[in-house]
């Protein structure tokens, strides 16, 4: 396939020339097959959304059990119920809904959670791991073993994950902070992770209190053990907590250890500042901050209408759209940034070999916009989805 007249993120006006799987030759001028060609007309082409941060086993169950207080502890006493009724066939026909949503929204990698635990057992991970087939040629798909209900006070949990790693999970997760002794917790998990050669994605200080800094433990452990960059932290809401000073130290200390931020507007403003009654918190992690420092720092969908949070709809451009708005980036430079933690940054944290160069994998969405500024603003409609080099066929411009 040759893209012709493709607008590119930085602005330039190029063609795009695929073969096989991959991008082969981005220059101006090129030429080929009338019938392989597609005309872009100056449209945006990007690579594909990369949705590093869900929780497909849980999606859509605020449909039939809604949280009426919107608090964590309802969320956590829904779900506690309703995995104890988990079926595969009924897991498999919430996700496929959402994963449907996900490719008609541009999205060509996703990587989501799973609850491994005594209560659901390997029930979620069967599930996805037979969509995760299904799909193989429509959209990557990275499945975290997700010890929701901890390891250390769910006995139980611990051999679970190993036998889902096993089975076929991709990356390793954690909760270190909702978990008693959570420094041992960081301990099992890294042990787990080096003993299968994985990556892990952490869920960390998904918290107001700005004492829940569990992430030095982390930062400290990634770099004892020669992890860097191969670590993800999730929510990281408490450090949103604390006063400039404490937050520079932090990032200063941790900034060695190269982790990747994976930052959750739509559930953390939903679910933060619910105890304070005046000056609310946003409860974001403080995006501005950590990009100052070089950290990689990626949005992500995170729960997406369960019972943590009633909204989602599987859009990218939806998640950067809210956090342009909560992390005050509405400059020109700051969506050019918001932009990237949509596509190459969580691209670069689950290890996709996407991009808009020669070599990379073809995974690319065109979007009628002609930058990424008006893509965010005006929620820009996919016109076509390239996955793999081969386009879902939606094309009508």
């Amino acid at each position: 396939m040759l893209l012709k007249n493709c607008r590119l993120p930085d602005g330039r006006q190029v063609d795009i020339r695929l073969e096989g799987e991959n991008i082969v030759e981005i220059a101006s001028g090129l030429s080929g097959d009338e019938a392989d060609t597609l005309d872009v007309k100056g449209k945006l082409v990007s690579p594909g959304f990369v949705d590093c941060h869900l929780h497909l086993d849980k999606t859509l169950i605020a449909l039939d059990t809604p949280n009426e207080s919107g608090t964590l502890d309802e969320a956590i006493k829904i779900t506690r119920s309703r995995k104890s009724e988990f079926t595969k066939n009924e897991v498999k026909e919430r996700a496929r809904k959402t994963i449907e949503r996900a490719i008609a929204n541009g999205t060509t990698w996703l990587r989501s959670n799973i609850d491994i635990d005594p209560i659901v057992g390997l029930t979620g991970l069967e599930a996805l791991l037979e969509l995760r087939e299904e799909y193989r040629d429509k959209v990557d798909m990275q499945l975290v073993a997700f010890p929701q209900e901890g390891i250390n006070k769910s006995p139980g949990t611990l051999e679970l994950m190993i036998e889902a790693l096993k089975s076929g999970a991709d990356v390793v997760g954690g909760i270190p902070a909702k978990d008693i002794e959570p420094e041992l917790h960081i301990t099992k998990v890294f042990d787990l992770a080096e003993r299968f050669a994985v990556p892990l994605d952490i869920h960390t200080d998904e918290s107001d209190n700005p004492a829940d800094l569990t992430l030095v433990e982390i930062a400290r452990q990634t770099m004892a053990r020669g992890l860097e960059g191969k670590v993800a932290v999730a929510h990281c809401c408490s450090l949103a907590a604390l006063p400039p000073n404490a937050l520079e130290a932090i990032l200063t200390e941790i900034a060695p250890a190269q982790l990747n931020v994976v930052s959750l507007p739509s559930t953390n403003l939903y679910l933060q500042g619910r105890g304070d009654s005046h000056r609310v918190r946003r409860g974001i992690a403080p995006v501005r901050a950590l990009l100052d420092k070089g950290f990689t720092v990626a949005f992500a969908s995170d729960n997406i209408r369960d019972a943590f949070n009633p909204f989602g709809t599987a859009n990218l451009l939806q998640i950067g759209l809210m956090a342009a708005h909560g992390c005050h980036m509405g400059g020109v430079g700051d969506l050019n940034q918001v932009f990237t933690m949509l596509t190459t940054a969580p691209a670069r944290i689950v290890g996709a070999n996407t991009g808009l160069r020669p070599g990379a994998k073809a995974d690319l969405v065109i979007l009628d916009a002609e930058s990424p500024v008006q893509a965010i603003i005006e929620q820009a409609p996919v016109l076509e989805r390239i996955y793999r080099g081969v386009a879902d066929g939606r094309w009508c411009y």
